[in-house]
Formats: C-alpha cells, sequence, structure tokens
C-alpha cells in the first residue's frame, strides 16, 4: 500500500554532506513541530565563524574606504570652493597689485624727468626712481608668470588628479560595499543552513525511514550516516 499524500524530509544542504546526529524512531507518532532529524553542523559552525570574521573585515574596509571617499570629495571641494580658489584669487590679485605698482612708478618716472632737465630733481633721484620702476617691472613679470602657471598648468592639474583620484576611491568604496554584501549574505546562508540542519515535522503523522541511497546492500538510514539533499530521510504518510 502506498499513501495518496506524504511528505518526505531531506537535507537541507545542497551538494554538501552531513552526518546524522539524531534520527527519530521509525513507527513513532509525530505531530507538527516535533524533532525529526538533526545534522551535525560542526563544519558549518567553523565556516561561520571565519564568516563572521570575514564580514568584521569587510566592514572595515567598507568604512576605511568610505572615509577615504570623503576625503576625495573635501579635496575637490577645497580645489574647487576652498584652498585651491583662493590660492587662483590670491595669484590674480598679487598681479593686480604688481601691474598698479608698476604703472604707478612708471608715471613718477615719466613726471621726474622733465623735473630733473629743468633742475628740481638731482640724476641720482631719477635714476633712483627708475631702479624702482625696474624692480616693478621684475616683481610684475614674476607675478604674471606665477599666477599663468597656477592658474592655467598647476590648479587644472590637481583638479584633474583630485577627480580621478575620487574616482579610484569610490571604485574602491563600491567594491568594498559589494564585497561587506558578499560575506553578509553568505554569512546569512551559513546560519540559515545550522538553523535548518535540526528538520521538525510540518504535520503529524507515522514516521517511515527512507532507504539509504549509497549503501550496498540497501537497508535504511540512521543514525551515524552523511548524507546530501538528494538523500530522502524521512516520509511521513497523509
Amino acid at each position: 500500500l502506498k499513501p495518496a499524500q506524504s511528505i518526505t524530509y531531506r537535507s537541507p544542504l545542497g551538494g554538501r554532506e552531513a552526518e546524522i546526529v539524531f534520527l527519530v524512531p521509525e513507527g513513532t507518532l509525530v505531530n507538527e513541530g516535533d524533532l525529526l532529524v538533526r545534522l551535525d553542523t560542526t563544519e558549518l559552525a567553523r565556516e561561520l565563524g571565519r564568516a563572521v570574521q570575514e564580514v568584521r573585515q569587510a566592514q572595515l574596509d567598507a568604512q576605511v574606504a568610505n572615509a577615504e571617499r570623503a576625503e576625495g570629495l573635501a579635496a575637490i571641494d577645497s580645489l574647487t570652493e576652498g584652498e585651491g580658489a583662493l590660492n587662483v584669487e590670491e595669484a590674480r590679485s598679487n598681479l593686480s597689485l604688481a601691474e598698479r605698482k608698476v604703472n604707478r612708478l612708471r608715471e613718477a618716472y615719466e613726471a621726474n624727468r622733465p623735473l630733473m632737465e629743468r633742475g628740481f630733481l638731482t640724476r641720482d633721484e631719477l635714476d633712483k626712481s627708475a631702479f624702482e620702476l625696474e624692480q616693478a617691472e621684475a616683481e610684475l613679470a614674476l607675478a604674471r608668470r606665477k599666477a599663468q602657471v597656477y592658474i592655467e598648468r598647476t590648479h587644472p592639474r590637481d583638479r584633474q588628479r583630485a577627480r580621478l583620484s575620487l574616482s579610484q576611491k569610490e571604485a574602491q568604496a563600491h567594491n568594498a560595499r559589494a564585497r561587506f554584501a558578499e560575506v553578509s549574505a553568505h554569512m546569512k546562508a551559513l546560519r540559515e543552513d545550522i538553523e535548518n540542519c535540526s528538520i521538525y515535522a510540518r504535520a503529524s503523522g507515522l514516521v517511515v525511514h527512507e532507504e539509504h541511497l549509497g549503501a550496498a546492500p540497501r537497508r535504511k538510514i540512521r543514525t551515524g550516516d552523511r548524507v546530501t539533499g538528494s538523500q530522502g530521510l524521512v516520509t511521513i504518510p497523509e
């Protein structure tokens, strides 16, 4: 005789062997929620311990990567709105001041030349005015060169480097988050596997042991057997 309906319970560990450490005796009348089979979880527990450590390390790596990404964003902001922008403004301001100084000294020199010709100034005084103008023109040339180099080369190069660094840090942060999600999912799956290694009856009925598919000669399963997910363990007929 075969039952019209029945429930066969199997190992929840697909692709993994596990040893039966508890098996309800055949012929036992069980109720819904009664323990039928318990599989050994020693190896799973060791894997779970390693997974917990991996999750902690991945979480730390993700925190470090996020902090580095924040530093990259701060560097971009500094170059755009902060210190970098101030340096550009300072270079332009120094150039403007140098230009105004040269213009003022040139006007003074041009005004002093007729005064010397008319005897109101000495040659030494005019030479001093010319020297100050020459010195100011040299300072202006240097300020113009500095402003040009910083505004046209240094600052754009720094911004490009900062953007490249930010892209790398964003990729690292993304990878770190993905790694954390991966190891967290693995840890969760291991915990679920450990929990599922205790198999409970989903309905009441009489326990019938399944035959051990790998045994020769054929026999029914028993405590100590190593089984996989394809092996039926216990069947409870309707």
